[in-house]
């Protein structure tokens, strides 16, 4: 009991929380793929890979991913599918850069430009 209390003030005083250990970022992109990797249905999609370099596992459920800085809501990970949607400590996760959003797996909204572009991912609360 004492070590609770212990660990919550510390917890108030200097604002650590198990979220502020997770360090999740945009690891890599692939646009325009013609062979790596395939999505649970076969078919060789964009993809974009995310990873967290942090020591706690985080579940993006209501995360946002958007091609488009103007509009950082476009894509929306599910909430209520934490087997999907959770990003273990130092692991990563591919969301699938395709409009097919009712297959298996996660399936963004949009497709990525073999121009370039801007990828966004933004919290719930739109950080």
């Amino acid at each position: 009991m004492k070590k609770n209390v212990v660990a919550a003030l510390l917890l108030v005083c200097f604002g650590v929380s198990p979220m502020a250990m997770a360090q999740v970022y945009i690891n890599e992109i692939m646009a325009v793929n013609q062979s790596y990797g395939t999505d649970p249905q076969g078919d060789a999609e964009d993809w974009v890979e995310l990873a967290n370099s942090g020591s706690v596992s985080v579940n993006l459920g209501g995360y946002y991913l958007s091609d488009d800085p103007d509009n950082p809501q476009k894509w929306q990970f599910p909430t209520n599918q934490p087997g999907l949607t959770r990003l273990p400590a130092r692991g990563h996760l591919v969301v699938w850069a395709d409009s097919d959003t009712q297959a298996q797996g996660l399936h963004a909204g949009f497709n990525l430009s073999s121009q370039g572009e801007t990828l966004v991912l933004s919290s719930p609360s739109g950080d």
